[in-house]
């Protein structure tokens, strides 16, 4: 498997992010996903 950014991923289980459905995400893949769903950047510049 392949994150947004192009890196290798392996699921692994964490407490965490299990009954939530949530990985935590880099920065870079942070960004692809918001200019994807055309969600401004994070954080705004002011």
């Amino acid at each position: 498997m392949e994150t947004l950014c192009g890196s290798p991923f392996v699921p692994q289980e964490l407490d965490l992010w299990t009954n939530k459905n949530v990985w935590p995400t880099c920065w870079d893949c942070d960004g692809i996903w918001r200019e994807s769903e055309g969600i401004l950047p994070w954080p705004r510049k002011s």
